[in-house]
């Protein structure tokens, strides 16, 4: 414990006490103390604290007091304390606004102070108060709630008036464990009572969290959340505001979600807001729910709400029916078309039949005026509306292909249902037909997307029930399984004595879902039949759009995914899952090597080096320096030159698994590289390197010459081209043997408003370079600024 100064001020000098101690010198003074020589005794008591001579008694307690920042003693002696740390000085301010002084040695013994006060726990108290009364342990824990309380208000109010930046700093000190100090004593003294519709930043509610905490440092080690920790967060924020009896409006809710969005920045709304309510609402709505469900005594019975008759699923495009439209139904209608004709002829009407497939109000009535679709080949017609209506007809069977083996990823990993994770094994031992695979990938799916609303349904009889769909009931809505036809008639017709409209859904004949050999698409009593279940679905998915139908309330989750993700039509039925769900699919995972590198590559090391670039070190550089010069373009004095410069930048670190490929290397093949312009591939087999690690040294050699010659090229080509003509003869000839007859794309016309005037100012100036062969003194001084001479020189000679 630290050392602390106590100096005592008397407050009245004729209150003495009786006999006391003698190893007390407080008391010892107290004894011969006189109304004449208060001064003289208290500089005695001065001398005796500054020694360290003092040590108060065990047994002094000090009396209640709120005036001053002083103690009082029972001894009638006021004791100002003066600390050593600010950690114990705000500690003593804390308790005395508790009117709980005593508990200060307590405290500080067991080094409990304000940033410990802050995150103790009830069970904390009693271990820490075990020596003190029940009452006191009861008035300190809840002067502790009202405290945090208090600090609650105060930092909501801050919060409330500054920007998203300053919660995002608040929360990175959490993450690193780092307590602010305690709020000032003004803070501190005012507890106020909190208003229950007061905002409290998600800052706050993650600072005062032991649980926040650990939200924050998780996402500080992996930059990300899963489905399990935002299900955490949400929890975290709705039993706050359970706990602290305050109102979670739906204003305060898009509040914290932006917030969140702020302190964790690789979050998304659509993982938190789905609707215009979003989980946080619906969470602490449905947290409040059940308390008054299981405690409230009288409960007045709400009416369900009507589900609205028009479909959810309407192509919102706009169609210009045809001016032939009604010749083309006609025609459709009585001539003896062949099968090219009919599609000629349907498409030429394709406008005028959706609008009026948006006006119909029921599928008896479509059918009726477009009979058509009950064709056996009905889909096709389907699928050629569906076209129409949206730009992503064939999405679903293309992206199937490239996404499928993910997806089946994600469930083995997702999946929590015993019975639909034994299905998905199967998979892996090949014990399902190629042709029930994707039925069974599809069919698992509804595990993951299980559904989550509760409904209102009419049982046979006719009663209302609210009931919460299983996994089962949205599998069996996507996809039937019948071991006969007569089990499937058997369903269908139970769904009618239902007396609810049947959707458009799929039926299969076989003994279970991985192992069937019919499969038909049910609609409006219409069954078409395919041999492809992905082709099947694909339908079924498109009679939902193009009769403006909605999806079937067990699996709407599932529907909605695949419009979301497959064919990228948007719903307003999108949960965060649907979201999280596609986001991962998206992401494209590194594919992890088989081998690090094959086998002849490894082998340029070996022997002294196999490949070109061993031949360039050891032979041409010490017996034929022309063709050295001739490989590289460049001789060895200025190729040493130029790797000195460029060493330390594109040098890579050896490890214990294999070694780098060294600077010289490196800049070995990007002169080659530039001198032959060969192909990496090509490149690969005469370096022994791989063209992809060709791809990325070459790119950091080039940036890495551009960075370290930056000198160099800022001298313009004017400069060199007119030095190189007064200086280099072969620089001349070479200029005499070029073939100038080509033609030259035109200069544009710069300056036509510059007036005569101005011309002949701009030929004054530069009098000098247009009256002489084109040296002039400033070039030649620019150049030698530069130091370009000796660089030029050795690539022209």
């Amino acid at each position: 414990m630290a050392s602390r100064n106590y100096i005592f001020a008397v407050e009245d000098a004729s209150n003495k006490a009786g006999p006391l101690p003698a190893s007390d010198m407080l008391h010892r003074a107290l004894n011969s103390l006189q109304d004449y020589n208060v001064n003289q005794a208290l500089s005695n008591l001065e001398v005796e604290f500054q020694n360290n001579d003092y040590q108060p008694p065990f047994n002094e307690v000090p009396i209640i007091n709120n005036n001053g920042n002083s103690d009082v003693t029972a001894t009638g002696v006021a004791v100002e304390v003066v600390f050593n740390r600010p950690e114990e000085e705000e500690l003593h301010q804390l308790l005395k606004r508790f009117n709980q002084s005593e508990l200060f040695e307590v405290l500080v013994a067991q080094g409990v102070f304000v940033n410990v006060l802050k995150v103790i726990k009830p069970h904390h108290i009693g271990k820490l108060l075990e020596n003190f009364s029940l009452g006191t342990q009861v008035i300190f824990e809840h002067n502790i709630d009202m405290w945090r309380n208090a600090m609650d208000l105060g930092s909501s109010q801050l919060d409330n008036n500054q920007n998203n930046n300053d919660s995002l700093k608040r929360v990175n000190l959490l993450s690193t464990s780092s307590y602010p100090n305690s709020p000032s004593s003004s803070t501190v003294e005012s507890c106020p009572e909190s208003p229950s519709d007061a905002y409290t930043s998600l800052a706050t509610i993650l600072k005062d969290s032991c649980n926040g905490i650990a939200i924050c440092d998780y996402y500080k080690r992996h930059t990300k959340f899963n489905e399990e920790q935002r299900s955490a967060l949400i929890n975290l924020i709705a039993n706050f505001y359970e706990r602290n009896d305050k109102h979670l409006s739906l204003k305060t809710s898009h509040q914290l979600e932006t917030e969140i969005l702020t302190i964790f920045p690789t979050e998304k709304l659509e993982y938190y807001r789905t609707s215009n309510r979003g989980k946080l609402y619906n969470r602490a709505s449905n947290t409040k729910k059940v308390f008054k469900s299981k405690f409230s005594t009288h409960q007045s019975a709400i009416p369900a709400k009507k589900s609205k008759t028009s479909g959810s699923n309407m192509c919102t495009k706009e169609f210009v029916p045809e001016e032939a439209a009604e010749n083309c139904y006609n025609s459709l209608k009585f001539d003896n078309l062949s099968s090219e004709e009919f599609d000629n002829v349907w498409k030429a009407c394709a406008n005028f039949r959706i609008n009026e497939l948006k006006k119909l109000e029921s599928t008896s009535a479509i059918l009726e005026r477009w009979p058509y679709y009950k064709r056996p080949s009905g889909y096709r017609l389907i699928d050629m509306d569906f076209r129409l209506m949206f730009d992503s007809g064939n999405l679903f069977l293309d992206k199937w292909e490239e996404d499928v083996n993910k997806l089946l990823t994600i469930l083995k990993r997702e999946v929590k249902d015993k019975y639909v994770k034994g299905v998905i094994s199967l998979l892996k031992n090949d014990a399902v037909p190629e042709k029930c695979r994707d039925a069974v990938i599809l069919w698992s799916l509804h595990a993951y997307l299980c559904p989550t609303k509760k409904v209102v349904k009419k049982d046979i009889n006719g009663k209302k029930n609210t009931i919460k769909f299983t996994i089962k009931d949205s599998q069996d809505s996507f996809v039937f399984v019948g071991k006969s036809h007569q089990e499937l008639e058997d369903h269908l017709l139970h769904l009618k004595q239902l007396k609810n409209n049947i959707q458009p859904f799929i039926l299969v004949v076989g003994e279970n879902i991985n192992n069937f050999k019919e499969m038909y698409v049910y609609f409006d009593d219409l069954r078409y039949t395919f041999t492809s279940f992905l082709r099947a679905v694909d339908i079924c998915f498109k009679i939902f759009f193009v009769f403006n139908l909605d999806f079937p309330v067990e699996c709407s989750t599932f529907w909605s995914f695949v419009g979301h993700y497959f064919y990228e039509i948007e719903s307003v039925n999108c949960t965060s899952k649907i979201h999280v769900l596609s986001e991962e699919m998206r992401t494209k995972k590194p594919k992890k090597r088989e081998i690090w590198a094959k086998p002849w590559l490894l082998k340029r090391n070996e022997n002294h080096g196999r490949g070109v670039l061993a031949m360039v070190k050891n032979e041409l550089r010490s017996s034929s320096l022309n063709d050295y010069q001739n490989f590289l373009r460049m001789d060895q004095h200025s190729f040493i030159k130029l790797l000195k410069l460029l060493t330390r930048t594109i040098s890579k670190q050896d490890t214990v698994l294999r070694q780098s490929i060294s600077a010289e290397d490196r800049l070995m093949v990007t002169l080659r590289y530039l001198a032959t312009g060969e192909t990496l591939k090509s490149l690969s087999f005469s370096t022994r390197i791989a063209h992809n690690t060709l791809s990325g040294i070459i790119n950091e050699v080039l940036n890495a010459i551009v960075t370290h010659l930056d000198d160099y090229l800022k001298v313009s080509c004017c400069f060199l081209h007119n030095y190189l003509i007064s200086t280099s003869p072969k620089y001349t000839s070479n200029l005499e043997e070029e073939d100038i007859s080509c033609d030259f794309l035109p200069l544009p016309q710069q300056g036509g408003n510059r007036s005569a005037k101005s011309a002949q100012q701009i030929r004054i100036e530069f009098q000098e370079y247009f009256n002489t062969s084109g040296v002039v003194s400033w070039q030649q001084q620019s150049i030698n600024n530069y130091r370009i001479v000796n660089f030029y020189f050795n690539v022209v000679n």
